[in-house]
């Protein structure tokens, strides 16, 4: 055992505090990634065959349905922000909230725009598969950019390579 693996610290106060090793740390981190990845998973399938159901079974309007969650995740998101993000980021001026604007009118709204267009042409198990592409499509991406090198000898480079073929 090393210093200061999983000894017990002096009461601070009167709680007891138990020291974890970095290991400990890192593993229950790694678990919590991976439980919030599955979480998000399941969300995001869900949200997926609500949308299929709301515009193509029930015949709601794309535009309206798109401006619908646009609006409330913004109602549930912005007080969240607020309270958590006010003491560490700056103030929103008129610029930034222009650009803000922008960037949800473009790639937020549009991008929901062709996501509720695209499931009403296919199926969501066609959209389930072809989401899961969009890693590879992204690294190829950044290979072709020059972000990330693929280095064929190294054994992530090795199992990066193996997925784009």
């Amino acid at each position: 055992m090393e210093p200061g693996d999983s000894l017990l610290v002096p009461l601070i106060g009167r709680t007891p505090v138990l020291a974890v090793s970095s290991k400990e740390r890192a593993t229950t981190t790694l678990l919590l990634v991976h439980l919030a990845t599955i979480v998000e998973q399941l969300a995001f399938s869900a949200s997926v065959l609500i949308s299929k159901r709301s515009v193509s079974d029930h015949h709601l309007n794309q535009v309206v349905f798109a401006i619908y969650r646009d609006t409330v995740a913004f109602l549930f998101l912005s007080p969240l922000a607020y309270v958590l993000e006010r003491k560490t980021r700056p103030p929103v001026t008129l610029p930034i909230a222009g650009f803000f604007l922008a960037c949800a009118a473009t790639s937020v709204f549009g991008g929901q725009l062709l996501l509720l267009r695209g499931l009403s042409l296919a199926t969501p198990s066609a959209y389930a598969i072809t989401t899961t592409l969009s890693p590879m499509f992204t690294f190829l991406i950044a290979i072709t950019l020059g972000l990330e090198i693929l280095e064929w000898r190294s054994g992530m480079g090795g199992s990066s390579s193996s997925v784009l073929l």
